[in-house]
Protein backbone atom coordinates (compact mmCIF):
# COMPACT_ATOMS: atom_id res chain seq x y z
CA UNK A 1 0.00 0.00 0.00
CA UNK A 2 2.35 2.78 -0.83
CA UNK A 3 2.86 4.44 -4.31
CA UNK A 4 0.88 8.26 -5.71
CA UNK A 5 -2.40 7.00 -4.95
CA UNK A 6 -1.69 6.53 -1.62
CA UNK A 7 0.10 9.59 -1.04
CA UNK A 8 -2.89 11.34 -2.63
CA UNK A 9 -5.14 10.18 -0.15
CA UNK A 10 -3.41 10.80 2.38
CA UNK A 11 -2.59 14.35 1.29
CA UNK A 12 -6.90 15.06 1.01
CA UNK A 13 -6.79 13.51 4.26
CA UNK A 14 -4.82 16.27 5.79
CA UNK A 15 -6.57 18.84 3.26
CA UNK A 16 -10.27 17.82 4.26
CA UNK A 17 -9.55 18.45 7.78
CA UNK A 18 -7.73 21.22 7.55
CA UNK A 19 -10.93 22.81 5.62
CA UNK A 20 -13.16 22.21 8.72
CA UNK A 21 -10.53 23.71 11.07
CA UNK A 22 -10.56 26.92 8.82
CA UNK A 23 -14.04 27.15 8.62
CA UNK A 24 -14.13 28.50 12.77
CA UNK A 25 -11.35 30.58 11.51
CA UNK A 26 -13.24 33.37 13.44
CA UNK A 27 -12.42 31.77 16.41
CA UNK A 28 -8.72 30.79 15.95
CA UNK A 29 -6.08 33.35 16.82
CA UNK A 30 -3.19 34.43 14.07
CA UNK A 31 -0.89 32.59 15.90
CA UNK A 32 -2.84 29.12 15.91
CA UNK A 33 -3.31 29.94 12.08
CA UNK A 34 0.41 30.02 11.87
CA UNK A 35 1.51 27.08 14.02
CA UNK A 36 -1.29 25.19 12.63
CA UNK A 37 -0.19 25.89 8.91
CA UNK A 38 3.63 24.93 10.05
CA UNK A 39 2.04 21.66 11.58
CA UNK A 40 0.27 20.61 9.00
CA UNK A 41 3.12 20.97 6.30
CA UNK A 42 5.36 19.15 8.42
CA UNK A 43 3.11 16.41 8.73
CA UNK A 44 1.62 16.38 5.28
CA UNK A 45 5.42 15.52 4.27
CA UNK A 46 6.39 13.16 6.93
CA UNK A 47 3.03 11.57 6.04
CA UNK A 48 4.50 11.19 2.34
CA UNK A 49 8.22 10.98 2.35
CA UNK A 50 9.02 9.36 6.07
CA UNK A 51 6.38 6.89 5.47
CA UNK A 52 8.00 6.00 2.33
CA UNK A 53 11.30 5.82 3.41
CA UNK A 54 9.92 3.71 6.70
CA UNK A 55 8.47 1.12 4.05
CA UNK A 56 11.97 0.40 2.11
CA UNK A 57 13.92 1.32 5.41
CA UNK A 58 14.82 -2.41 7.33
CA UNK A 59 15.47 -0.06 10.09
CA UNK A 60 12.98 -0.99 12.92
CA UNK A 61 13.66 2.97 14.41
CA UNK A 62 12.63 4.01 11.59
CA UNK A 63 9.02 3.40 12.42
CA UNK A 64 9.31 4.13 15.75
CA UNK A 65 10.38 8.06 15.29
CA UNK A 66 7.93 8.12 12.23
CA UNK A 67 5.36 7.66 14.35
CA UNK A 68 6.06 9.01 16.88
CA UNK A 69 6.22 12.07 15.46
CA UNK A 70 3.23 11.99 13.70
CA UNK A 71 1.42 11.31 16.96
CA UNK A 72 2.89 14.25 18.19
CA UNK A 73 2.30 17.00 15.65
CA UNK A 74 -1.69 15.00 15.16
CA UNK A 75 -2.15 15.83 18.97
CA UNK A 76 -0.78 19.23 18.95
CA UNK A 77 -3.07 20.57 15.88
CA UNK A 78 -6.10 18.90 17.86
CA UNK A 79 -4.81 21.28 20.78
CA UNK A 80 -3.94 24.24 18.77
CA UNK A 81 -7.79 23.53 17.43
CA UNK A 82 -9.56 23.70 20.78
CA UNK A 83 -11.40 20.71 20.04
CA UNK A 84 -12.92 21.63 16.71
CA UNK A 85 -15.16 18.51 15.62
CA UNK A 86 -13.47 16.19 12.75
CA UNK A 87 -9.65 17.48 13.53
CA UNK A 88 -9.08 13.77 14.77
CA UNK A 89 -9.53 13.07 11.07
CA UNK A 90 -5.77 13.12 10.76
CA UNK A 91 -4.91 10.05 13.08
CA UNK A 92 -6.99 8.38 10.20
CA UNK A 93 -3.70 8.06 7.50
CA UNK A 94 -1.63 7.02 9.92
CA UNK A 95 -3.86 4.14 11.70
CA UNK A 96 -3.80 2.73 8.13
CA UNK A 97 -0.12 3.56 8.03
CA UNK A 98 0.22 1.52 11.24
CA UNK A 99 -1.53 -1.60 9.77
CA UNK A 100 0.88 -1.88 6.74
CA UNK A 101 3.92 -1.44 8.83
CA UNK A 102 3.43 -2.34 12.29
CA UNK A 103 3.73 -6.45 13.01
CA UNK A 104 2.08 -8.50 15.69
CA UNK A 105 0.69 -6.41 18.74
CA UNK A 106 2.19 -2.97 16.58
CA UNK A 107 -0.67 -1.76 15.62
CA UNK A 108 -2.83 -2.00 18.98
CA UNK A 109 -0.05 -0.85 21.03
CA UNK A 110 0.06 2.27 18.06
CA UNK A 111 -3.88 2.77 18.70
CA UNK A 112 -3.97 2.77 22.19
CA UNK A 113 -1.19 5.49 22.20
CA UNK A 114 -3.79 7.30 19.74
CA UNK A 115 -6.37 7.75 21.68
CA UNK A 116 -4.55 8.53 25.13
CA UNK A 117 -2.79 11.52 22.99
CA UNK A 118 -6.31 12.18 21.57
CA UNK A 119 -7.48 12.65 25.11
CA UNK A 120 -4.97 14.74 26.53
CA UNK A 121 -4.72 17.03 23.68
CA UNK A 122 -8.98 17.37 24.22
CA UNK A 123 -8.60 17.66 28.14
CA UNK A 124 -6.20 20.14 27.68
CA UNK A 125 -7.43 22.40 25.03
CA UNK A 126 -11.63 21.87 25.75
CA UNK A 127 -11.75 20.07 28.87
CA UNK A 128 -12.88 16.61 30.36
CA UNK A 129 -15.87 16.71 28.51
CA UNK A 130 -14.74 16.70 24.92
CA UNK A 131 -12.64 13.41 25.68
CA UNK A 132 -16.26 11.71 26.60
CA UNK A 133 -18.13 12.87 23.66
CA UNK A 134 -15.50 12.95 20.97
CA UNK A 135 -13.41 9.37 21.61
CA UNK A 136 -15.78 6.82 21.54
CA UNK A 137 -16.09 8.67 17.70
CA UNK A 138 -12.27 8.06 17.46
CA UNK A 139 -12.39 4.72 18.98
CA UNK A 140 -15.13 3.42 16.16
CA UNK A 141 -12.81 4.78 13.54
CA UNK A 142 -9.86 3.23 14.74
CA UNK A 143 -11.68 -0.10 15.05
CA UNK A 144 -13.10 0.08 11.71
CA UNK A 145 -10.39 1.32 9.68
CA UNK A 146 -7.81 -1.48 11.11
CA UNK A 147 -9.92 -4.67 10.33
CA UNK A 148 -10.81 -2.76 6.74
CA UNK A 149 -7.07 -2.67 6.15
CA UNK A 150 -6.24 -5.86 7.56
CA UNK A 151 -8.48 -7.29 5.35
CA UNK A 152 -7.34 -5.36 1.78
CA UNK A 153 -3.29 -6.06 3.50
CA UNK A 154 -4.63 -10.11 3.88
CA UNK A 155 -6.26 -10.13 0.32
CA UNK A 156 -3.01 -8.55 -1.22
CA UNK A 157 -0.95 -10.99 0.53
CA UNK A 158 -3.67 -13.75 -0.77
CA UNK A 159 -3.19 -12.27 -4.14
CA UNK A 160 0.58 -12.12 -4.59
CA UNK A 161 1.19 -15.71 -2.98
CA UNK A 162 -1.41 -16.74 -5.44
CA UNK A 163 0.48 -14.94 -8.43
CA UNK A 164 3.73 -16.55 -7.14
CA UNK A 165 2.42 -19.61 -7.53
CA UNK A 166 1.06 -19.83 -10.96
CA UNK A 167 4.58 -18.37 -11.73
CA UNK A 168 6.14 -21.62 -9.73
CA UNK A 169 3.53 -23.82 -11.29
CA UNK A 170 4.13 -22.77 -14.96
CA UNK A 171 8.04 -22.59 -14.21
CA UNK A 172 7.31 -26.47 -13.31
CA UNK A 173 5.10 -26.94 -15.99
CA UNK A 174 8.10 -26.03 -18.06
CA UNK A 175 10.25 -28.05 -16.18
CA UNK A 176 8.11 -31.52 -16.96
CA UNK A 177 8.01 -30.78 -20.35
CA UNK A 178 11.62 -30.43 -20.88
CA UNK A 179 12.64 -33.12 -18.37
CA UNK A 180 9.76 -35.01 -20.44
CA UNK A 181 11.45 -34.49 -23.54
CA UNK A 182 14.96 -35.36 -22.17
CA UNK A 183 13.70 -38.65 -21.09
CA UNK A 184 11.71 -39.36 -24.83
CA UNK A 185 15.25 -38.19 -26.41
CA UNK A 186 17.07 -40.44 -23.70
CA UNK A 187 14.43 -43.27 -24.69
CA UNK A 188 14.83 -43.34 -28.24
CA UNK A 189 18.44 -43.20 -27.54
CA UNK A 190 18.94 -45.94 -25.27
CA UNK A 191 16.39 -47.86 -28.09
CA UNK A 192 18.34 -47.22 -30.93
CA UNK A 193 21.22 -48.45 -28.63
CA UNK A 194 19.32 -51.42 -27.63
CA UNK A 195 18.50 -52.26 -31.08
CA UNK A 196 22.33 -51.56 -32.31
CA UNK A 197 23.46 -53.91 -29.62
CA UNK A 198 21.07 -56.67 -30.97
CA UNK A 199 21.73 -56.20 -34.83
CA UNK A 200 25.59 -56.40 -33.97
CA UNK A 201 25.75 -58.94 -31.66
CA UNK A 202 23.20 -61.14 -33.58
CA UNK A 203 23.90 -60.47 -37.36
CA UNK A 204 27.36 -59.64 -36.54
CA UNK A 205 28.16 -63.27 -35.51
CA UNK A 206 26.09 -65.38 -38.00
CA UNK A 207 27.91 -63.26 -40.80
CA UNK A 208 31.21 -64.12 -39.69
CA UNK A 209 30.29 -67.57 -38.92
CA UNK A 210 28.68 -68.36 -42.23
CA UNK A 211 31.68 -66.48 -43.43
CA UNK A 212 34.09 -68.77 -41.99
CA UNK A 213 32.18 -71.55 -43.44
CA UNK A 214 31.92 -70.45 -46.56
CA UNK A 215 35.85 -69.80 -46.44
CA UNK A 216 36.79 -73.47 -45.26
CA UNK A 217 34.24 -74.75 -48.37
CA UNK A 218 36.02 -73.06 -50.88
CA UNK A 219 39.04 -74.89 -49.35
CA UNK A 220 37.90 -78.28 -49.37
CA UNK A 221 35.42 -78.57 -51.92
CA UNK A 222 38.23 -80.00 -54.62
CA UNK A 223 39.51 -82.30 -52.39
CA UNK A 224 36.43 -83.34 -50.00
CA UNK A 225 33.06 -81.84 -52.12
CA UNK A 226 31.22 -83.86 -49.58
CA UNK A 227 32.60 -82.15 -46.62
CA UNK A 228 32.25 -78.48 -48.53
CA UNK A 229 28.97 -79.28 -49.19
CA UNK A 230 28.08 -80.07 -45.37
CA UNK A 231 29.93 -76.92 -44.80
CA UNK A 232 27.59 -74.88 -47.35
CA UNK A 233 24.34 -76.27 -45.87
CA UNK A 234 25.55 -74.75 -42.45
CA UNK A 235 25.82 -71.66 -43.96
CA UNK A 236 22.79 -71.72 -45.09
CA UNK A 237 21.33 -72.79 -42.25
CA UNK A 238 22.79 -69.76 -39.87
CA UNK A 239 22.01 -67.98 -42.73
CA UNK A 240 18.15 -68.68 -42.15
CA UNK A 241 18.83 -68.46 -38.26
CA UNK A 242 20.38 -65.18 -38.81
CA UNK A 243 17.16 -64.14 -40.61
CA UNK A 244 14.79 -65.15 -37.64
CA UNK A 245 17.90 -63.23 -35.39
CA UNK A 246 16.96 -59.69 -37.29
CA UNK A 247 13.54 -60.04 -37.00
CA UNK A 248 13.70 -60.63 -33.45
CA UNK A 249 16.02 -57.68 -33.15
CA UNK A 250 13.48 -55.42 -35.35
CA UNK A 251 10.04 -56.47 -33.38
CA UNK A 252 12.06 -55.39 -30.60
CA UNK A 253 11.31 -59.45 -28.72
CA UNK A 254 14.55 -60.61 -28.00
CA UNK A 255 14.63 -59.53 -24.73
CA UNK A 256 11.49 -60.05 -23.29
CA UNK A 257 9.91 -63.13 -24.79
CA UNK A 258 12.26 -66.50 -23.59
CA UNK A 259 13.17 -68.76 -26.49
CA UNK A 260 12.08 -72.01 -26.78
CA UNK A 261 14.85 -73.78 -27.31
CA UNK A 262 16.71 -74.74 -23.87
CA UNK A 263 19.66 -72.32 -23.22
CA UNK A 264 22.35 -74.85 -22.90
CA UNK A 265 21.36 -76.59 -26.32
CA UNK A 266 21.23 -73.16 -27.90
CA UNK A 267 25.05 -71.95 -26.72
CA UNK A 268 26.26 -75.64 -28.29
CA UNK A 269 24.08 -74.92 -31.76
CA UNK A 270 26.90 -72.03 -31.50
CA UNK A 271 30.14 -73.59 -31.38
CA UNK A 272 28.49 -76.09 -33.65
CA UNK A 273 29.60 -74.31 -36.84
CA UNK A 274 33.36 -73.78 -35.07
CA UNK A 275 33.53 -77.60 -35.07
CA UNK A 276 32.97 -78.07 -38.47
CA UNK A 277 35.94 -75.50 -39.50
CA UNK A 278 38.15 -77.97 -37.22
CA UNK A 279 38.05 -75.97 -33.81
CA UNK A 280 38.12 -78.29 -30.69
CA UNK A 281 35.01 -77.04 -28.61
CA UNK A 282 33.62 -78.13 -24.94
CA UNK A 283 31.05 -76.94 -22.56
CA UNK A 284 31.11 -77.52 -19.23
CA UNK A 285 28.42 -76.98 -16.52
CA UNK A 286 29.48 -76.28 -12.78
CA UNK A 287 26.24 -76.84 -9.80
CA UNK A 288 23.31 -76.89 -9.99
CA UNK A 289 21.66 -75.85 -13.77
CA UNK A 290 18.52 -73.83 -13.07
CA UNK A 291 15.94 -71.97 -14.95
CA UNK A 292 17.94 -68.35 -16.10
CA UNK A 293 15.70 -65.55 -16.59
CA UNK A 294 15.13 -64.07 -20.20
CA UNK A 295 17.11 -61.16 -19.56
CA UNK A 296 20.40 -63.38 -18.15
CA UNK A 297 20.09 -66.14 -20.97
CA UNK A 298 19.74 -63.01 -23.53
CA UNK A 299 23.10 -61.81 -22.06
CA UNK A 300 24.62 -65.05 -21.84
CA UNK A 301 23.97 -66.03 -25.51
CA UNK A 302 25.32 -62.51 -27.34
CA UNK A 303 28.85 -62.81 -24.78
CA UNK A 304 28.83 -65.66 -26.64
CA UNK A 305 28.11 -64.79 -29.96
CA UNK A 306 30.34 -61.93 -29.73
CA UNK A 307 33.07 -63.90 -28.14
CA UNK A 308 32.68 -66.27 -31.01
CA UNK A 309 32.73 -63.78 -33.37
CA UNK A 310 36.51 -62.75 -32.61
CA UNK A 311 37.70 -65.76 -31.99
CA UNK A 312 36.48 -66.44 -35.39
CA UNK A 313 38.39 -63.17 -36.81
CA UNK A 314 41.55 -63.01 -34.55
CA UNK A 315 42.46 -65.47 -32.40
CA UNK A 316 43.65 -68.47 -34.92
CA UNK A 317 43.21 -70.50 -32.02
CA UNK A 318 42.47 -74.27 -32.23
CA UNK A 319 40.50 -75.15 -28.91
CA UNK A 320 37.16 -73.24 -27.72
CA UNK A 321 36.39 -73.89 -23.62
CA UNK A 322 32.53 -72.83 -22.33
CA UNK A 323 31.74 -72.78 -18.67
CA UNK A 324 28.70 -71.86 -16.81
CA UNK A 325 28.77 -71.91 -13.17
CA UNK A 326 25.41 -71.83 -10.93
CA UNK A 327 27.09 -70.55 -7.49
CA UNK A 328 25.30 -71.43 -4.58
CA UNK A 329 24.22 -67.79 -3.36
CA UNK A 330 22.50 -67.67 -6.50
CA UNK A 331 25.12 -65.94 -9.09
CA UNK A 332 25.39 -67.10 -12.37
CA UNK A 333 28.85 -66.76 -14.85
CA UNK A 334 29.50 -67.37 -18.50
CA UNK A 335 33.53 -67.69 -18.94
CA UNK A 336 34.31 -68.25 -22.69
CA UNK A 337 38.05 -69.08 -23.41
CA UNK A 338 40.51 -69.76 -25.93
CA UNK A 339 44.10 -70.69 -26.59
CA UNK A 340 44.68 -68.23 -29.46
CA UNK A 341 47.31 -65.62 -29.91
CA UNK A 342 45.63 -63.42 -27.56
CA UNK A 343 47.11 -59.51 -27.56
CA UNK A 344 48.95 -57.17 -25.56
CA UNK A 345 46.20 -54.57 -24.99
CA UNK A 346 42.37 -54.60 -25.46
CA UNK A 347 41.01 -52.10 -28.07
CA UNK A 348 37.05 -52.65 -27.03
CA UNK A 349 34.98 -52.11 -29.90
CA UNK A 350 31.25 -51.58 -30.46
CA UNK A 351 30.74 -55.28 -29.39
CA UNK A 352 32.71 -54.81 -26.19
CA UNK A 353 31.11 -51.54 -25.71
CA UNK A 354 27.73 -53.49 -26.35
CA UNK A 355 28.26 -56.53 -23.95
CA UNK A 356 28.99 -53.53 -20.86
CA UNK A 357 25.71 -52.03 -21.19
CA UNK A 358 24.15 -55.40 -21.07
CA UNK A 359 25.85 -55.99 -17.89
CA UNK A 360 25.42 -52.88 -16.49
CA UNK A 361 21.79 -53.17 -17.36
CA UNK A 362 21.88 -56.67 -15.01
CA UNK A 363 23.99 -55.52 -12.44
CA UNK A 364 26.35 -57.35 -13.31
CA UNK A 365 30.65 -57.61 -13.86
CA UNK A 366 32.53 -58.04 -17.13
CA UNK A 367 35.63 -59.44 -17.03
CA UNK A 368 38.03 -59.80 -20.02
CA UNK A 369 41.87 -61.58 -19.80
CA UNK A 370 44.10 -61.61 -22.40
CA UNK A 371 48.34 -61.77 -22.89
CA UNK A 372 50.55 -62.10 -26.25
CA UNK A 373 49.91 -65.84 -27.07
CA UNK A 374 47.80 -66.98 -24.19
CA UNK A 375 44.95 -66.77 -25.08
CA UNK A 376 41.90 -64.78 -24.51
CA UNK A 377 39.39 -64.82 -21.37
CA UNK A 378 35.87 -63.64 -21.60
CA UNK A 379 33.85 -63.81 -18.30
CA UNK A 380 30.40 -62.14 -17.30
CA UNK A 381 28.87 -62.61 -14.07
CA UNK A 382 25.50 -61.70 -13.05
CA UNK A 383 24.15 -61.46 -9.16
CA UNK A 384 20.36 -63.08 -8.30
CA UNK A 385 17.57 -61.58 -9.96
CA UNK A 386 14.93 -61.43 -6.71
Amino acid sequence: MTGTGTDLAFAMVVMVTYFFIFTKFDTLKTVQIFLLIILGVIYLANGIYGYGYCVKSTRSWANYVYFGSQIIISCTIVYLTDGIDLAALLFLPIIVHSSVLLELNGPLIFNLLVVIGYAISLDLSTGIKAVFSHLPILIGCQFFIVSFTQMVINEERSRIEIEGLVKDLEATNEQLKLYANQVEELTLTRERNRMAREIHDGLGHYLTTISMQIKAAQATMKKDPDSAAELLSTAETLSDDALKDVRQSISALRDTKKSDIPFTQRLTRLLKPFENTGYKTEVNVIGHERQLTPEIEVLFFRTLQEGLSNIGKHSNASKISVKINYDENGDTSLTLTDDGIGANALNGGYGIIGLRERVEQLSGVLTIETNKNKGFTLKVKVPKRL
